[in-house]
């Protein structure tokens, strides 16, 4: 009996090691001070199994702390589950992980094919794009009133109704319902739908517009910025003629000789992206065979750069602090953040 106690003890405690360890597995990531530009580290881990995070956002308070704000949603989304949810996660580095707001998903149609309800999560990752904007200490976001029937097929520039709220960025309060006025007002992002996404860059100079297979610019001088984002309330920015040709990202972009496959226009799938305060400078995700990672383009030099050669890595967001500039990105279900070096330094 004494050996099999001891043996029964020896496994308890094996037990209790295994499972810290998991534990301290799915915790939050500690995050190090500045990093070395090039340099990347994991903010946050999602701890939900299969779960994707998508959209992240950074808010900077005047005394240089971090908020990361971002999307979560477990996948494959089960026909059969009534009660599936996309969250609004809050992070702060060396806190837990707050749920802002849990939104209804609608769950997959049963009768699509896995290539068909991958298409419908793709489509709802991509319909987010404008979703959670910062203003001041204040998150803005939309939920989308979903429909008993959804097919992919028909509903690809299918916009859902929404409603909208705020969020006191911090304060772990309940939200508070707001209007689409609140949430356009300097609102620089436009999602039209599922493909076509459209920015405004921070100083006007330019808007930029992306199709999925190519990124062209339209020159803020051909229209006054009130013109533009008038055309944000009516999504009609497409239709303004002058998106100018010798902007078009396509021409500009490197091809890859070292890949089996020819590097064409078909292999280069835009995803988010997020303008330099400048405004001269674009940071953008592509999921292209052959240029998948997260990418910058100057528009003065008409330079495409690599900068986060992971393929997963997308939706770049830019931020600042403490003289530092860098790009938060998520990848799978973490969160991460990627160096640019010293404000200036990309320039």
């Amino acid at each position: 009996m004494k050996k099999n106690q001891i043996v029964i003890k020896i496994i308890a405690v094996w037990l209790i090691i295994v499972q810290s360890l998991y534990a301290s597995h799915l915790k939050p990531q500690a995050v190090s001070g500045a990093l070395e530009a090039g340099n990347k580290e994991v903010v946050y881990r999602s701890a939900l199994p299969d779960e994707v995070l998508f959209q992240v956002r950074v808010s900077v308070s005047p005394d240089d702390h971090l908020t990361y704000l971002f999307l979560g949603s477990v996948i494959p989304i089960d026909s059969a589950d009534t009660g599936h949810y996309m969250r609004i996660y809050e992070y702060i580095p060396g806190k837990k992980v707050h749920i802002v707001d849990s939104m209804p998903v609608m769950p997959f149609n049963s009768i699509w094919t896995m290539e068909e309800n991958g298409v419908y999560f793709e489509h709802m990752l991509l319909r987010n794009y404008d979703n959670l904007h910062l203003s001041g200490d204040t998150l803005f976001y939309y939920q989308e009133i979903t429909y008993p029937e959804y097919d992919h097929q028909t509903d690809v520039k299918f916009t859902y109704d929404r409603e909208y709220f705020m969020y006191v960025i911090g304060s772990e309060q309940n939200p508070i319902q707001t209007d689409e006025v609140r949430f356009r007002k300097s609102n620089r992002r436009l999602s039209v739908h599922s493909l076509e996404n459209v920015a405004i860059s921070p100083n006007g100079n330019y808007t930029s517009r992306n199709n999925m297979y190519n990124i062209s610019f339209l020159l803020t001088s051909d229209y006054t910025e009130d013109e533009i984002m008038q055309s944000f309330k009516t999504k009609e920015v497409f239709a303004l003629p002058k998106f100018t040709t010798g902007y078009d990202l396509i021409t500009y972009f490197p091809g890859f000789e070292e890949m089996e496959q020819p590097c064409n226009d078909e292999y280069a799938l835009f995803g988010g992206m997020d303008w330099h305060p400048d405004g001269d400078v674009l940071f953008f995700d592509n999921s292209g065979i052959c240029y998948a990672c997260i990418w910058m383009f100057d528009l003065k030099s008409k330079e495409v750069k690599k900068l986060v050669a992971d393929h997963e890595a997308i939706h770049p967001f830019y931020y600042e602090k403490k003289g530092q500039q860098y790009l938060a990105y998520v990848q799978e279900n973490e969160v991460r953040r990627y160096s640019l070096g010293p404000i200036n330094s990309q320039k």
